[in-house]
């Protein structure tokens, strides 16, 4: 069965138990949750004991989704203790923590609508010590992988994350490639201050560098930085290009997309998309123009590096 709709069913099933459960307070709430008149409440709050502590349930006032799930101190909402829950519109989790005396306490974990975690924090009364955040890659499925899975939207191509523990100064990062369900590190990186070892695997899996590097990471960039790179752009693009085509009043955006690569040169520069009336084109003509970036730089080593730039043409009357 898909994960999604077997999360959903659960949820069903929790969403069924909690509405037979004996409700023994209602609310009328704003959107931060404070009381308000029945007339003005956005959402209804309905609390329940559960040992020997009341949970309550939040609802849209005008839907009747639910939409939150929390513990409280006592029926007068004096405080938030204990399980604390938010769900996407689908009614999948979208966060899920712990309150203690209305401070956010212990593991927090933040979830996308897709199912995927996308941060996940430590704290320690109401201060954040520790965090995590996901990122994720998706392609298209091949029709193979649409017979084999008819539910399947997107496949999971690769998924990196990071955490870092402010008490203990330390940072963690991980890249996995994901290929036919099977996850190969590409990369590993441990630092305990600035300095730490960065690990790197070949197809095998076996350790190909194995180095200390500094913590430091930049981003590919223009010499001038962001305005001496709109400056240059100013300069060398053709912006009358799409009128001298003929092409009717409107904007016509097109986004380039190219590699800076390790000695900042760049190169595999292609548009994502074509207007059309030479705009593309153009977009090209100029990046192959343009001078030497200073490379990506990632653990202190030079690393290469994506880019996408819009660029936008406009016809007036």
């Amino acid at each position: 069965m898909n994960t999604k709709i077997l999360a959903g069913l659960i949820f069903l099933l929790l969403a069924l138990r909690a509405e037979s459960q004996d409700y023994k307070f209602v609310y009328y709430l704003d959107k931060d949750l404070n009381s308000v008149s029945k007339q003005k409440a956005v959402i209804v709050g309905k609390a329940y004991e559960q040992g020997g502590s009341l949970l309550l349930n939040c609802f849209l006032k005008s839907t009747g989704k639910m939409i939150i799930t929390a513990g409280i101190k006592d029926s007068a909402l004096s405080a938030l203790h204990g399980l604390f829950k938010t769900y996407h519109n689908d009614m999948t989790t979208e966060s899920e923590g712990t309150y203690a005396e209305n401070e956010m306490e212990g593991v927090w974990k933040y979830w996308d609508k897709s199912g995927y975690l996308t941060d996940s924090m430590i704290y320690r009364h109401g201060t954040r010590i520790a965090y995590g955040t996901y990122q994720y890659s998706f392609s298209k499925p091949t029709i193979m992988q649409l017979l084999a899975n008819p539910m399947a939207i997107d496949i999971l191509e690769w998924y990196n994350y990071s955490f870092t523990d402010s008490l203990k100064n330390t940072f963690t990062a991980k890249d996995v490639d994901v290929k036919d369900g099977n996850e190969k590190i590409r990369f590993q990186a441990d630092f305990i201050g600035n300095r730490g070892l960065l690990k790197e695997f070949d197809s095998t899996g076996s350790v190909k560098t194995d180095s200390v590097f500094t913590r430091e990471q930049k981003e590919a960039e223009f010499p001038g930085g962001q305005e001496g790179w709109v400056n240059f752009l100013r300069k060398n693009m053709k912006a009358g290009v799409a009128a001298d085509n003929l092409a009717p009043a409107g904007k016509y955006k097109v986004i380039l997309k190219f590699v800076v690569n390790k000695d900042g040169t760049l190169s595999d520069i292609i548009a994502e998309n074509d207007p059309g009336y030479g705009t593309a084109a153009e977009g090209i003509r100029v990046l192959k123009l343009s001078p030497t970036w200073k490379p990506a730089i990632l653990y202190g080593i030079y690393r290469r590096a994506y880019r996408r730039q819009p660029l936008t043409f406009v016809v007036e009357n």
